[in-house]
Parts: C-alpha cells; sequence; structure tokens
C-alpha cells in the first residue's frame, strides 16, 4: 500500500498535461487533458480492473 502512494504524484502530473497538438487531420477539435479524456472513456474497465486486482490481493493474503 505504501508504494502505491508513491504513483501518485506521476497520476498527478498526468492528470494536468494537456494533450499536444496533431496535425494528421483538421477536423480534430478536441482540446483537454489527455489521460482525463482516457479515463472519462474507460472508467468501467478500469474500475473494474482495479476490483478484480484487489480481490485478487486479498485472496492471495487470506
Amino acid at each position: 500500500m505504501l508504494l502505491s502512494v508513491a504513483g501518485l504524484p506521476l497520476l498527478l502530473a498526468g492528470l494536468f498535461t494537456a494533450d499536444p497538438p496533431r496535425y494528421i487531420a483538421s477536423s480534430d477539435g478536441a482540446s483537454g487533458a489527455s489521460l482525463r479524456q482516457f479515463l472519462r472513456a474507460r472508467w468501467q474497465p478500469i474500475a473494474l480492473f482495479v476490483g478484480i486486482a484487489g480481490s485478487l490481493m486479498v485472496a492471495v493474503q487470506a
């Protein structure tokens, strides 16, 4: 648990990192934080993964 706290600064840095401009297609007008958009779009699979990983951790400790 204590080792996982070391990743919090990296998570905060990722949340405030802006999506870099891409010049492939001019129709893409999405601006904002890329990590935040990724987490919004895929929150259910991420939550399920975290829940399953936590359950497996409890099962192994038991």
